[in-house]
């Protein structure tokens, strides 16, 4: 009942999120912000730096709108966007480091010089895509291993993780089916042992619905006789088939544990052998 209930929490939200989003908005199944790392004898120091947020432009990027970018997904289909400036795209992922991270009032800041527009790939709930991305350049000594990219698409849909509670739940890590599907597969971390094992573990999978998406919720079934911390805590890809009461349609499928987004997949689900 508890995981019913928060999955129907999950659905009120994404509801919430979608109906105040503009129309034609990008769902991101993932971080805006990704790359970083750093080497070097403030390594450490410009990571907690950059967590919390703490850099600035100099000199100033532009806030001048770039001309619309575009979304491609694998299936080839595409969709316009607009964008967000140079200088919004920063501020923006200040603001989401900071409200991640925390603060760090001692920190040094750290110099972006300046930002280009690049292209790269991400998660969406309709499988993976190439977007536009902000790829931020940094003062010498600054620089991160990896580049630092923010997405740069002005209107997302984006929904703040949800708190894990004390509820505990299985994450979904991908989702394979259709707008034509009625059963969708779900993969997971889960046990590398089948039920008939002492330390194994079946599994089926539930669907919460509504109009906008779908939550699948992992059942975990246990053989019994199995004794308590005698088991080796090893996971191994898993798979579950939720039922759906209609085709699913352009809704999202959502993981239960923080209400984002899951990739969702149209290729065939994958079989893994399980002892």
């Amino acid at each position: 009942m508890a995981l019913r209930q928060r999955a129907q929490r999950i659905l009120e939200r994404w509801a919430g999120a979608t109906v105040s989003a503009d129309p034609g908005s990008i769902a991101i199944a993932g971080d805006l912000t990704n790359g970083g790392g750093w080497n070097g004898p403030h390594a450490d120091d410009h990571k907690i730096a950059f967590m919390s947020g703490v850099f600035e432009a100099s000199p100033r990027l532009s806030s001048n709108e770039p001309p619309a970018g575009q979304v491609s997904w694998e299936d080839g289909s595409t969709e316009k966007v607009s964008l967000l400036s140079a200088a919004e795209a920063l501020q923006a992922m200040a603001d989401e480091l900071r409200t991640g991270g925390g603060r760090c009032p001692e920190c040094q800041p750290m110099r972006v010089t300046g930002a280009q527009l690049v292209s790269g790939e991400v998660q969406t709930p309709r499988g993976p895509a190439t977007v536009p991305l902000w790829q931020f350049e940094w003062a010498p000594g600054d620089e991160p291993i990896d580049p630092i990219t923010y997405v740069a698409i002005r209107d997302l849909i984006v929904v703040s993780p949800l708190e894990p509670g004390d509820i505990r739940a299985m994450r979904i890590d991908q989702a394979y089916g259709s707008a034509a599907s009625s059963d969708i597969t779900v993969e997971f971390v889960g046990s590398p042992y089948s039920g008939e094992n002492p330390c194994g573990a079946d599994y089926t999978a539930e669907a919460v619905e509504s109009d906008l998406a779908v939550v699948v919720i992992v059942h975990e079934h246990h053989s019994a006789g199995v004794v308590s911390g005698a088991c080796a805590l090893v996971g191994a890809a898993r798979t579950a088939v939720a039922h759906l009461s209609a085709p699913l349609g352009e809704r999202v499928v959502l993981d239960i544990q923080d209400g984002s987004p899951v990739p969702l997949s149209d290729a065939p689900a994958p079989s893994f052998r399980i002892k």
